[in-house]
């Protein structure tokens, strides 16, 4: 019902059992949106129970004085109900309630029960007399317990069969169907009347079966009875639906609904959701009747989801059985689109990702990725989302990635596919380069043509040419369309050929504006040409005098195979003649054990059918220099200038330097002969002649110390002590070593080296961090060697060097040592109120 935009309302008449429980509102999705639910409204049906019944046989006589148990049960209510016991007007105190499920869902059965203690009655007796009066037949029984033909299957019923007077009283038995039910009955001799009492539990066999209670008592021709034929009513055992629950949008699933047997027959609905869809025929089982229901439902994509329900009704038994399976409708994907980065040129080996998404869809959608209509492989799995599901394809461009249409296709059991499509802007290098010569022999002297090919690239590129460091201008041709929607160009070159060309590689490089890399190749000519010598090729030799020489040839020629002459001083060179000194191959001439004799001018000849070429190498055999003795001593006078003359043969022309030269004597007697030796600083020295020690080149550093001349024979020994003294600026410290790093400041170590014969002091430099010079500092005392530089910044790296310094001079500073100070911490603050000493 409607009342208002917007606004719907239900209404349910004549509300039933089956009408319990939620409703909610639902509103349809849409592509872009998902159904809605409204919160759940219950329904909650009332229904008062059935007529009580008291499960007591009250048609026994109670004995007094015992205690009898007193049950009444209240049948199929919802909420349960409430049971009171009255006697005579009174209510009756301390019945307990029992609660158990009824004979449907949701009802509810109330049994109550009260014991009845010390009950007294009256015993009525028939006299015997009575007996002697012959047979006198009962009256006809009565029934009690059955009040209506319909009984529901699984009730229990107490049936009392009464056969009133009668002399004796009459005999009582129950059938059922003709068949023996029971044969036992109780007496009343006071109120003269016979009762038998039967319990039943109903099933569905007892459907339409005959309820017989005979009598049989003296006096009777035959016996008296009553029947009564039931019909049972009971709800299906089960429900089932065959057919397939699956089926694509726009076609139809064809179901069908077979209830088992009933009584009375079960009314069949379909439910789709809340709506309602029917048909059915009937056949029958223990006299009650089984249903089918056929349906045949064209289906779309809303009712996927949706609970399709067959239920079945017994109005009789007031219950329903129903089958529920959701329905399963296949539909393509609703929307695909992709994720792919925007339409900018990007250069190739660049790694581009491509999401491809598609939402809805039943089954969810296969994602397949193509490459111009081809399937591309290499792509990511699926991966689900609340409302679809994606695929990755990760690529590394390539040239044919240009313009290449990547489309992603969705699909999955219904045929119709729905695509997604992107183009990608790709800059690349040259994919192709080739070098086509116009000649197939080349020799120097001539002009070589040639074409360069440059295959496909984007954007167009530009041809050059180079041979080694030298860049060389073509022609180059109007581009064309190539693949991967590039352009190809190519270029012609005139090159003159010389020698020196030969079996280098001519370059051909296509670069793209833009474009880092670019593409190349090479023609490796091959240029005929006589011998040529390399301007390595050595023009002038040297060998010390007594060595062996290698003069090596450094020529080449194309082809290669040729013959090369030697000539000394014009003079050709022939292995017989060379007492095997000289030995000469290919690539060099040897000669072995070189006088003053083998130096001059060599030459060598070497031809090919190409040409002949020559060249001419000098040899220089060096030897030591030799100094010629002067004949004559120079005199000079005390004061004035002495010409000394120094005349050497040597080759190459030897460097002449004068020295000093220091003589030591030492002189003893005595008798036997005296032997002498010479140490320095007791380290022993040996010499040919112990008498006099000469010192050539005298070093500051190594001779100016203390020499010990000591003279011995048999008798004992003497010994004499020679200081050697000159000065010199000292030499650099060594060990620089690090004693000690605070946070502003450094300790330093070294050893002093010879102090050059005077007095030395040292300096220290350093330099911190950004400085662009160094800072000194001399250290105090002079002598110490050890010395603590202060003022430095925390976690600041320093380097430090140390020099010695005398009247002489300065010596060079040490390799730098590196030091870093150490971090600043702040000192331990006194707590509060506490005696810190003097201030």
């Amino acid at each position: 019902m409607i009342f208002s935009k917007g606004q719907f309302y239900l209404q349910i008449e004549q509300a039933q059992l089956e009408d319990d429980g939620p409703y909610e509102c639902q509103v349809g999705g849409s592509e872009g949106s998902q159904p809605i639910s409204s919160n759940p409204a219950w329904l909650n049906v009332l229904i008062p129970p059935s007529n009580p019944y008291f499960e007591t046989d009250f048609s026994e006589s109670w004995v007094a004085g015992r205690s009898y148990m007193v049950v009444c049960v209240g049948a199929d209510a919802k909420p349960e109900a409430q049971i009171h016991l009255n006697k005579d007007g009174v209510e009756l105190t301390g019945a307990e309630q029992v609660t158990m499920a009824g004979s449907k869902e949701k009802l509810w059965n109330t049994r109550t029960q009260l014991v009845m203690g010390q009950v007294w009655t009256k015993l009525h007796f028939v006299p015997d007399s009575l007996g002697s009066l012959g047979g006198i037949p009962p009256q006809p029984p009565v029934l009690e317990g059955l009040e209506g033909d319909q009984v529901k299957g699984g009730s229990v019923l107490r049936l009392v069969c009464i056969s009133q007077g009668g002399n004796p009283l009459a005999a009582l038995h129950w059938m059922k169907d003709g068949e023996l039910l029971s044969s036992s009955w109780q007496e009343d001799l006071q109120g003269r009347r016979s009762m038998s009492t039967v319990l039943l539990r109903v099933t569905p066999a007892d459907n339409q079966v005959e309820l017989r209670c005979q009598t049989l008592s003296l006096g009777m021709t035959s016996p008296l009875s009553v029947s009564r034929r039931i019909t049972v009513l009971f709800s299906p055992a089960q429900v089932s639906v065959s057919g397939s629950y699956s089926a694509v949008e726009g076609t139809q699933v064809s179901l069908s609904c077979i209830a088992a047997s009933s009584s009375p027959p079960v009314s069949l609905r379909w439910w789709l959701g809340f709506r309602e869809l029917t048909a059915s025929a009937i056949a029958g089982e223990h006299g009650g009747s089984s249903t089918v229901s056929n349906l045949t439902h064209l289906v779309s994509r809303d009712d996927h989801g949706v609970p399709l329900t067959c239920e079945a009704f017994n109005r009789g038994t007031r219950f329903s059985r129903s089958q529920t399976e959701n329905l399963n409708v296949f539909y393509p994907p609703l929307k695909v689109w992709l994720d792919a980065p925007p339409p900018t040129p990007r250069r190739s080996g660049t790694k581009v990702r491509l999401v491809c998404f598609s939402t809805g869809g039943n089954p969810e959608a296969a994602l397949t990725w193509l490459k111009n209509g081809r399937p591309v492989s290499g792509a990511l799995g699926p991966m689900p989302f609340n409302q679809g599901v994606s695929r990755e394809l990760v690529l590394v461009l390539v040239p044919s990635d240009n313009m290449a249409a990547y489309r992603c296709d969705a699909w999955n059991q219904v045929t119709t596919i729905r695509s997604a499509e992107t183009k990608l802007q790709v800059q690349f290098p040259a994919v192709s380069m080739k070098i086509v010569s116009q000649q197939t022999e080349l020799r120097a002297g001539q002009t070589l043509g040639l074409d360069c090919l440059s295959g496909s690239s984007n954007p167009k590129a530009s041809i050059s040419w180079s041979l080694g460091a030298l860049r060389l201008l073509g022609e180059e041709h109007t581009p064309k369309t190539a693949a991967f929607s590039g352009l190809s160009v190519s270029s012609t070159l005139s090159l003159p050929l010389a020698s020196r060309y030969n079996q280098q590689r001519l370059v051909c490089t296509a670069s793209s504006a833009g474009l880092s890399e670019a593409a190349s190749t090479f023609y490796t000519l091959n240029v005929l040409h006589p011998p040529e010598f390399s301007p390595d090729q050595p023009r002038h030799v040297q060998v010390v005098e007594g060595d062996s020489v290698v003069i090596p040839l450094l020529v080449s020629a194309n082809p290669g195979e040729m013959s090369c002459t030697w000539l000394h001083r014009k003079a050709k060179l022939l292995r017989e003649e060379t007492d095997g000194r000289y030995v000469w191959t290919e690539a060099s001439l040897e000669i072995r054990n070189v006088t003053r004799r083998e130096a001059g001018l060599y030459t060598v000849k070497c031809s090919n059918q190409e040409g002949l070429e020559h060249i001419s190498i000098s040899l220089d055999v060096q030897y030591a220099p030799g100094v010629l003795p002067q004949k004559e001593v120079t005199y000079v006078d005390l004061g004035a200038t002495a010409d000394l003359t120094c005349e050497v043969d040597a080759n190459p022309d030897a460097m002449i330097s004068w020295s000093w030269l220091v003589e030591l004597a030492c002189r003893a007697e005595g008798v036997p002969p005296v032997t002498f030796s010479w140490s320095k600083n007791n380290v022993p020295m040996d010499f040919e002649n112990p008498r006099r020690m000469l010192l050539l080149n005298v070093s500051s550093v190594l001779d100016f110390t203390e020499f010990s001349c000591s003279a011995r024979n048999l008798l004992g020994e003497d010994k004499m002590d020679i200081q050697l003294v000159g000065t010199d600026h000292p030499e650099s410290p060594s060990s620089l070593g690090l004693v000690a790093v605070t946070h502003n400041s450094v300790t330093l170590e070294w050893i002093p080296a010879f102090d050059g014969g005077l007095r030395q002091s040292f300096r220290i430099r350093y330099q911190g961090p950004r400085e662009d010079s160094y800072r000194y500092v001399d250290v105090a005392p002079p002598s110490a060697v050890e010395y603590t530089i202060t003022g430095l910044a925390p976690l600041t790296t320093y380097h430090f060097s140390v020099s010695a310094r005398n009247d002489v001079g300065e010596s060079s500073y040490t390799d730098a040592l590196t030091s870093t100070t150490q971090e600043w911490v702040e000192p331990d603050q006194p707590p509060p109120n506490e005696d810190t000493g003097p201030s």
